[in-house]
């Protein structure tokens, strides 16, 4: 695997050594060892993570599918653990920090999000509820649920399948600057789609 060569080869990595699913990375720097679970499924639920933990012990889940799926069980579960997770760019991130701890870690998609959302004033408190899911409390008006997406493209199918799998929910949040989309449906319901200003009028809209 050439990532894994890349890992080796590492400036903080010291020796890698790989175990079935489970990597076990020392560094340079006198941090504990890290330990990386490699997840290849692309739709990860609490009941399945639990047979994880009771077969491994691990500080990092590793997430190989592009649009991984991490339910609000499994992330829960995560956060009780105090393990964190992401791609193998945000393993190569973790490496480069040498300051936080492996439990405090947070994946560049879930941070981008959790940095913006502080700027706007009627949030009141935020969380992430699965690993593309976030509720939202608000000064003024109910809760409001939104996921955000970080692609170019957004198809109809795309759609359905974010529905599919974070439903209910209230906006959808295109994350890329560049993205484009059409107006799109799900069962007949129109679905908000909108960059960073759309979303954060929505926010700041009582009424929404």
């Amino acid at each position: 695997m050439a990532w894994l060569k890349s890992l080796r080869a590492h400036e903080n990595v010291e020796t890698v050594n790989k175990e079935g699913n489970l990597i076990k990375i020392s560094t340079k720097d006198n941090r504990p060892e890290l330990l990386s679970l490699s997840n290849f499924n692309e739709k990860l639920t609490g009941k399945m993570l639990q047979t994880l933990l009771n077969t491994y012990t691990f500080d990092f889940l590793l997430c190989n599918k592009k649009n991984f799926f991490l339910d609000e069980d499994a992330i829960r579960l995560l956060k009780e653990n105090n393990i964190s997770y992401g791609t193998s760019s945000d393993l190569f991130r973790l490496l480069n920090d040498t300051k936080t701890a492996y439990s405090n870690f947070i994946n560049k998609d879930s941070e981008y999000i959790m940095k913006n959302l502080g700027n706007n004033f009627n949030v009141k408190s935020y969380q992430l509820t699965s690993n593309r899911k976030v509720s939202v409390k608000r000064h003024n008006g109910r809760d409001i649920t939104f996921v955000f997406i970080n692609e170019y493209a957004i198809t109809q199918e795309r759609i359905n399948e974010i529905h599919e799998l974070y439903a209910p929910f209230d906006f959808v949040l295109a994350a890329n600057p560049n993205a484009h989309w059409r107006d799109y449906t799900y069962r007949g319901h129109g679905v908000k789609i909108g960059l960073w200003a759309a979303l954060f009028s929505f926010l700041e809209n009582p009424s929404s």
